[in-house]
């Protein structure tokens, strides 16, 4: 506001107030200004360190009544063409949290919080979905004014919201939306859609990556963190289970008597039936959880977080200890007469799994029987086919004999008959309250209607031949993730219209009575989801044929359609596999352990009260643990050498590795960041993992640094990465040169190839930004400027859907050439007001040309050179063999990036 209503360097004028602030707090706020490129780094084109010109971004944020980092974010976020989500974000981030922050509600309310977050595992996006939900509660109208204060209270109360803060945030919204009008700046009526990009989710994450710089963090990938994971739960699912310590050894005979106490324990925490095992083993609970609804796979659930997070709340476990000789006697003769309830009991029905293929089998055949995604989906396999036809017949000829069932007195685990496409089948009661249903033959669940469904008892004559194995089994595509860049959903899930196309081909494969096939990569335990056979197919490739009589494979599918991306498997699904792989070199008896039909059945727990009289003495366990707890580093030099903690509201303050397996660095940004006791710690406030693919943070970074330094490779053929900051000014000595903020400068490493082609195309983002951001005739910004704004935005959607549909494939650390690479070699061209946002990433002179590196490459021998990777130094397409480089040159990709490469050079 001082640059603002021009009164000079903000040190002469503050130094004038009554109480005038300290010239460090003074020339830190500066600093903050400078590196949101709100001030330039000089003041009539000299460097200060206290002062800066101010910008056009400056003169924007300084209109809006929010921190300069959200208003930066609304700006940005009108440039993307996210003007509404962006103030919904910052408005959320501004004031206090609009989840209940009181300790009495700290574990449910973080647990809400990450339902919110929807698996984006950022609490940006618990706060859009959070109050877009909370918004649509409190629009009903004027007639129902009264009665939508009274749904909006209970919904708050119910997911644990601040009825109060959310109106103030909507207050802020709508005040800043005012402001933003009076700029004309707001989200037009009728927006042209872009043709580049299918959804949002990427602009979304590049969004806060360039509002928040340089908040940036990231975790190392430990390689052996997934092997002592395994270890530790005694090959137990890592991501879905914790473990408590402390059980007495004299305990440990008999300890699945406490199965009970544990459970309530666990269920009063995490929420009824999110448990789906708890093993004791010696001194060690590993208690194991149902995966998510709609969540990827090895995914961290919300129960397990709930249920670490009430550590922190102390809320510990305690178990009341029997006395060891009457346990011992009473689980003795408990095993004897066989007083148990078992976990697939259901009141009726004892069905049997299904045995999982033999380990010597590659190949199967099967029928589709219903379709989630790619990673879900269930089938019916062609050696059951005549069972489930005599099972189907035997139904339908005693239907007239089954009474309708009262569905009030339904219970969880009971199997029933119901009608499902046509055909009556059997179904198995989920939950009571809502109602869930699962057909155990077909793999689908029940779609509830208002009318109650026409459930039919099973009556005594034929439950024995009904008892019969479940038919669905479920099976998942191993080695593929949803493509974020043409996911209409977020990183996480699978795109709804990639799903239902492929359901619609398949159902012509159903059609047709055509047998689907599959290469099997490796059988893995269940999810703990529905199904009565606890185990998962992954298949390497699953072929088809729709209605035209093609046979189609769904990897190739999704991948040339690029609605899929390769992905690294976790450690114990590589285990698994390899178990298949190797299974031929085992000796008899170890192939015989290996191919146990029942290697996924387990025991059943004890579920029954246990009388208080045996407990002999109370005790505290230690714990939950979790494998995955992590850490991470702060990437500027500031930042790097400090310990970082994360307040205890967001979403990621657990600080668990969700991605083990990636062999990427995988970067988090944070809304605020400031310094602990003795300047030793770092609190994170409003954090966001971005997503883990290679390439993603790199290139992020890449494109909103200000000032950008490339380092080459020692043998000066490829990029290694890039310093970045603010830039330098002259030291005053010859040739050399200085940091204008040296504790604010970073270094990344490319973990992808990025050649001559990829940094054009930042610089041509970087340019249509900085343009942007600039102003036209008659002193008027751009960006108000609706039709030099869409286009604009539409060039830069276009670069960016090119840049992130190449192909990302990981590549090792590679060493710069510059051995001081954390140095600056270049100085900072000073021109006044026309120096751009972000300046253009120059190639460094040492580098070989790309003239040179094309005619190396296309001369290059035809046999492959011994632990050498392959690049175009075009479009930086990975070869696999230098025989496929002619029918590379032929390419799409391949010839749009050259001709891009020319026009620059020309």
């Amino acid at each position: 506001e001082i640059k603002m209503c021009n009164f000079g360097a903000p040190k002469d004028f503050l130094a004038i107030t009554m109480d005038p602030p300290e010239y460090e707090d003074i020339k830190g706020a500066v600093q903050k200004l400078k590196l949101i490129s709100a001030l330039r780094t000089t003041i009539d084109g000299k460097h200060s360190v206290d002062d800066g010109d101010l910008t056009l971004l400056g003169e924007l944020i300084a209109k809006l009544p929010v921190d300069v980092q959200l208003g930066k974010l609304i700006v940005f976020g009108h440039l993307f063409g996210l003007l509404d989500n962006a103030i919904i974000i910052a408005a959320g981030l501004n004031g206090k949290s609009i989840f209940l922050t009181q300790s009495q509600h700290l574990v449910q309310s973080y647990k809400s919080k990450l339902e919110w977050a929807r698996g984006t595992q950022s609490d940006f996006y618990a706060i859009l979905y959070a109050y877009e939900a909370w918004e649509i509660q409190t629009s009903k109208g004027e007639k129902a004014l009264a009665r939508s204060k009274k749904t909006a209270v209970d919904f708050c109360r119910r997911y644990k919201l601040d009825h109060k803060q959310l109106n103030e945030m909507s207050d802020l919204v709508k005040e800043i939306k005012e402001n933003l009008k009076h700029m004309n700046i707001e989200t037009p009526v009728k927006e042209p859609k872009s043709k580049c990009l299918k959804d949002s989710s990427l602009l979304m994450e590049l969004l806060v990556v360039c509002a928040f710089y340089p908040n940036y963090f990231y975790k190392f990938h430990n390689p052996e963190r997934e092997p002592e994971a395994n270890r530790t739960l005694l090959e137990n699912d890592t991501m879905r289970s914790v473990y408590f310590l402390g059980l007495p050894m004299e305990n440990a005979e008999h300890a699945r008597l406490y199965y009970n106490q544990v459970n309530t324990y666990v269920e009063s925490i995490s929420g009824d039936g999110t448990v789906e095992d708890i093993k004791f083993e010696g001194q060690k609970i590993i208690v194991t959880f149902r995966q998510d609804a709609r969540a990827r796979e090895n995914n961290i659930p919300v129960a397990a977080h709930a249920l670490l997070k009430s550590c922190s709340a102390r809320r510990r476990l305690t178990l009341d200890l029997y006395d060891p000789q009457r346990a011992a006697t009473f689980y003795k003769n408990l095993k004897k007469t066989e007083t148990r309830v078992s976990s697939s009991s259901n009141g009726c029905l004892q069905i049997p799994q299904l045995p999982p293929p033999k380990m010597s089998q590659t190949k199967i055949d099967f029928m589709i029987m219903s379709f989630n995604s790619p990673t879900s989906f269930w089938v019916l396999l062609r050696d059951d086919w005549d069972e489930y036809a005599q099972l189907h017949q035997t139904i339908e000829e005693n239907i007239d004999d089954c009474p309708l069932a009262d569905v009030a007195n339904v219970k969880v685990g009971e199997t029933y008959l119901l009608e499902y496409d046509g055909l009556f089948s059997r179904a198995r009661i989920e939950s009571t309250r809502p109602l869930a249903i699962f057909f155990i033959d077909h793999g689908s669940n029940y779609q509830e209607t208002k009318q109650s469904p026409s459930l039919r008892i099973i009556p005594a004559k034929l439950q024995a031949d009904l008892s019969v194995k479940a038919y669905a089994i479920e099976c998942s595509m191993a080695g593929l993730q949803p493509n974020m860049l043409t996911n209409m959903s977020n990183e996480s899930e699978w795109d709804e219209e990639t799903c239902q196309t492929l359901t619609e081909m398949i159902k012509n494969d159903f059609e047709t009575d055509s047998w689907s096939s599959g290469e099997i990569y490796a059988d893995i335990r269940s999810r703990g989801g529905a199904g009565i056979n606890k185990f998962i197919i992954k298949f390497t490739t699953v072929t088809f044929t729709n209605a035209s009589g093609e046979r189609i494979e769904i990897r190739d599918w999704l991948l040339s359609n690029k609605l899929a991306i390769p992905k690294t498997e976790s450690y114990q699904v590589h285990q698994e596999a390899k178990k298949r792989l190797t299974f031929s070199e085992k000796h008899e008896a170890m192939q015989e352990h290996l191919d146990n039909p029942n290697r996924y059945v387990g025991e059943d727990p004890i579920k029954i009260k246990v009388e208080h009289k045996m407990s002999v003495e109370r005790i505290e366990l230690k714990g939950p643990f979790h494998t995955m707890k992590t850490r991470i580093s702060g990437l500027t030099q500031s930042c790097g050498s400090k310990t970082v903690n994360i307040e205890p509201t967001s979403v990621n303050s657990l600080l668990l590795d969700n991605y083990p397996e990636a062999v990427n660095h995988h970067w988090m940004l944070a809304g605020n960041v400031s310094l602990g006791s003795k300047n030793e710690t770092l609190l994170l406030r409003h954090t966001s993992w971005m997503p883990c693919f290679p390439g993603f943070g790199p290139l992020a970074i890449l494109l909103f640094t200000p000032r950008v330094e490339l380092r080459v490779t020692h043998d000066r053929t490829r990029l290694a990465g890039f310093l970045g900051g603010l830039g330098a000014k002259s030291s005053g000595k010859q040739s050399k040169t200085q940091s204008m903020y040296k504790e604010y400068d970073f270094e990344v490493e490319f973990d992808t190839r990025v050649g001559h082609d990829e940094i054009l195309l930042v610089n041509k983002i970087r340019e249509t930004l900085s343009s942007l951001l600039t102003r036209g005739p008659e002193e008027v910004p751009r960006m108000s400027q609706v039709n030099f704004l869409h286009q604009s935005r539409e060039i830069m959607l276009s670069q960016l859907n090119i840049l992130f549909n190449k192909e990302m494939k990981f590549k090792n650390r590679e060493v710069p050439k510059d051995s001081k690479s954390l140095t600056w070699t270049t100085e900072e061209k000073l021109h006044g007001p026309e120096v751009p946002m972000f300046s253009k990433i120059e190639i460094p002179k040492s580098m070989r040309s790309v003239k040179d590196l094309w005619k190396e490459f296309k001369n290059s021998r035809s046999e492959p050179v011994k632990d050498a990777e392959l690049y175009c130094p075009g479009c930086s397409k990975f070869i696999q063999h230098p025989q496929e480089k002619d029918l590379h040159f032929e390419t799409e990709q391949h010839n749009a990036a050259m001709d891009r490469l020319r026009k620059d050079n020309a």
